[in-house]
């Protein structure tokens, strides 16, 4: 398989402010950027957030939960033409959190920082 399907998938997640976990973090955007080495999405949120994120197969997607989030907007959709990613959803988990899933065109292995 080429190098390019073996590509780092990195979720950043830029903090606006810093706060408390128990603050609740709004969501405020979604941006995506892509080099020849790897592909990223930036999630701009307005407090530090505890995060959960993985994999799941058959069709590949990547899952991010968010506890005590709230979205602010729609979340931006990828290009058609992106390599990577296909769609981006979002929905409320436990009345409080927030789950992120990420469609994706192939597999992928994933870091988050």
């Amino acid at each position: 398989m080429k190098n390019y399907w073996n590509v780092l998938f990195f979720l950043g997640l830029q903090l606006l402010s810093v706060s408390s976990y128990a603050q609740q973090v709004n969501v405020n955007s979604l941006r995506y950027t892509t080099t020849s080495k790897q592909n990223r999405m930036m999630f701009d949120v307005t407090a530090s957030p505890q995060h959960r994120l993985f994999v799941m197969d058959n069709p590949p997607r990547l899952v991010i939960d968010i506890k005590n989030a709230q979205l602010n907007r729609a979340l931006s959709q990828p290009s058609t033409a992106h390599p990577l990613f296909d769609r981006v959803r979002a929905g409320t988990k436990n009345n409080t959190d927030l789950r992120i899933v990420v469609d994706l065109k192939t597999p992928i292995s994933s870091n988050n920082f």
